[in-house]
């Protein structure tokens, strides 16, 4: 809830940053987290829009040459099929600049990914915002609020293994939880 208020606070100031940044080692609930401050800004009215991307990445050797083209799925999303090829950058960059848009890259894994993304859509920005979610910690990347999801504490890991057994029809297993919390911490 913290995390949420925090990010809430930061996304629907009509100021910088343009840029805001959630770490975390996979699975620690980034993209949770994404998804939750982009329904709550939604339901306010902050945005126009929202567009969410998801970073496809590939291993190395499978990776195909050249940088992925961020911008072009963005323009692909938000853009009629009928504005020419030549000026559809143009185009979204106008659209980003005149109206508050929400873009959400989720899933980075590199700090080269982070870059590409940056180096495309933060020329853009200003008043649309953009959401990456990374397990790249930028460091020195002025542009960009980071928001590092830590670990969970083992109470609040305990709580949310207790509450995934009552939804899954577990409850009977609470005991067990509860019994073995610090070895299921642990492991």
């Amino acid at each position: 809830d913290q995390s949420i208020d925090d990010l809430e606070t930061i996304l629907t100031r009509p100021e910088p940053p343009w840029v805001i940044s959630i770490t975390g080692i996979g699975g620690i609930g980034k993209t949770a987290l994404a998804d939750a401050v982009s329904r709550l800004a939604l339901s306010q009215f902050q945005f126009e829009d929202i567009t969410w991307l998801r970073a496809q990445s590939q291993p190395e050797d499978t990776k195909i040459a050249g940088d992925p083209n961020y911008h072009l799925s963005l323009a692909e999303a938000l853009l009629p099929e009928k504005i020419p090829p030549a000026e559809r950058l143009t185009t979204l960059q106008q659209l980003l600049k005149s109206h508050p848009h929400l873009i959400v890259v989720d899933n980075l894994h590199t700090g080269e990914e982070y870059r590409q993304v940056i180096q495309q859509i933060y020329p853009m920005l200003n008043p649309s915002k953009l959401i990456l979610t990374s397990r790249y910690h930028p460091i020195n990347q002025p542009e960009s609020w980071v928001h590092h999801l830590k670990e969970l504490s083992r109470e609040d890991t305990n709580a949310l293994l207790i509450h995934h057994a009552r939804q899954v029809g577990l409850g009977g297993q609470i005991k067990f939880i509860e019994e073995y919390s610090q070895r299921i911490y642990q492991v």
